[in-house]
């Protein structure tokens, strides 16, 4: 556990935080909190509980919260790193489940889809979405690419590699240097926390950033030239906020741009969905 640096960024989530924070208690010696500008007063209640935080002077995005962590722990000598929410979406209760993970592979990643815990339809689906894309460029089924609930080992060569990423690429970096270094990921089930007063849809810089990311890993090693071409265009569709309508892995996805929250609902059918699912976790761990 001494060896562990759990990183936990976080933005204006002060209704969240403190009920968070309460529930890591045991683990406050091995937490770093990423206050990434927050505009309320997230800082106050983390200095409050007494948690060690990096404060940044601007909200920088979440890829860049995350990487003064990693270098805070490269420059301390932790050998794991933990990422998790601030915002509640993560449940603490399941970080004994990565910190032992950890004792047997490189990469952990939480998968949310494979839990007792009821997944709005239109989440599962995004996610669905977002594994069809990297199930394409690699051949690889992940369940749940784009949890931000993920353990690795440190290394300078992996914390390198993630120095260049932006936005919210980081999460998928990751993915990315796991396929290329052929890295095994160990999925671990975990129980996402869903609030239905709020909007549930995928922000556009979310699926900017996997588009983003599977093309950069396309390019690199697969060099599919039809799939490149396909990934492009879907990127064009976003960067431009238009609707989306594609099939990927035998499920025929839709995605309509709501300008009010700058985001996505991806709608297709659920038995579409289930099937991919079903077909593919047999090759899991």
């Amino acid at each position: 556990m001494e060896e562990t640096l759990i990183i936990v960024p976080a933005y204006n989530v002060s209704n969240q935080i403190k009920s968070v924070l309460f529930r890591m208690k045991k683990y406050k010696r091995n937490c770093l909190l990423i206050n990434d500008g927050s505009s309320d007063n997230t800082l106050e209640i983390i200095k409050q509980e007494n948690f060690r935080v990096i404060n940044m002077p601007y909200n920088c995005g979440v890829s860049q919260a995350i990487l003064e962590g990693l270098k805070y722990a490269l420059e301390n000598d932790y050998k794991y790193v933990l990422l998790m929410d601030a915002d509640g979406q993560h449940n603490p209760d399941d970080i004994d489940k990565f910190l032992n993970a950890l004792k047997d592979y490189d990469i952990v990643f939480g998968n949310r889809f494979d839990s007792t815990i009821s997944i709005p339809t239109c989440k599962t689906i995004a996610n669905a979405f977002a594994s069809a894309v990297y199930k394409q460029v690699s051949s690889r089924f992940l369940p749940d690419v784009a949890c931000g609930y993920k353990a690795f080992k440190v290394s300078k060569d992996l914390i390198d590699y993630l120095l260049m990423s932006k936005g919210y690429s980081i999460v998928y970096r990751l993915v990315n240097y796991s396929i290329l270094m052929d890295i095994p990921i160990f999925n671990i089930s975990t129980n996402a926390i869903y609030y239905y007063n709020s909007f549930l849809g995928t922000r556009t810089n979310e699926v900017n950033a996997l588009l983003t990311s599977a093309i950069e890993l396309n390019n690199i090693y697969f060099k599919l030239n039809d799939l490149h071409e396909k990934l492009n265009t879907l990127l064009e569709k976003i960067l431009t906020n238009q609707d989306i309508d594609i099939i990927l892995s035998d499920i025929h996805f839709y995605a309509f741009y709501i300008n009010a929250y700058n985001s996505y609902i991806f709608q297709a059918s659920i038995d579409e969905v289930n099937n991919y699912y079903l077909c593919n976790y047999k090759t899991l761990n």
